[in-house]
Order: C-alpha cells, then structure tokens, then sequence
C-alpha cells in the first residue's frame, strides 16, 4: 500500500468544509431524493420486520424484538 501505482485511479480530492457545503448554484436532483427515501424506507422494513409476507422477520425474536406489543399469532 505504500506505493503508488499508475493503473490506480487517483484519490478523491479533500475538501474543507466551506468547499463541500451545497448552495444555490448546485440543485440535485428530486429522483435523487425519491430514490434515498425508498432505499430508507426499506431498510427500516429490513431493521425492524413487521412479520408479514412482505415484511418477514427471520426469526420469533427478531420480531419480539422490533414489536414487543404485539400478540402471537398476530
């Protein structure tokens, strides 16, 4: 690791933290934004499964876990 090879592509470039905030030049994208909504909205679904088909949790404990208020059998 200590060399530096030709075929490696260069390092990202460091910013100071003047140079990395967004302001009103940069717009992104709103598919952007719907696309990292869905991906968190679906690792919550993976973070605390709710038992359903859609949703299953791998095993009784998970899901005691994530909604301890529920019965069995719900």
């Amino acid at each position: 690791m200590g060399h530096y090879d030709e075929s490696m592509p260069d390092p990202l470039p460091e910013f100071t933290e003047d140079q990395a905030a967004p302001d009103d030049k940069n717009k992104t994208d709103p598919g952007v934004h719907a696309t990292l909504k869905s991906l968190s909205s679906q690792i919550e679904t993976m973070r605390s499964p709710d038992g359903s088909r859609k949703h299953p949790a791998r095993t009784c404990d998970d899901l005691k876990l994530c909604h301890s208020a529920k019965q069995s059998g719900e």
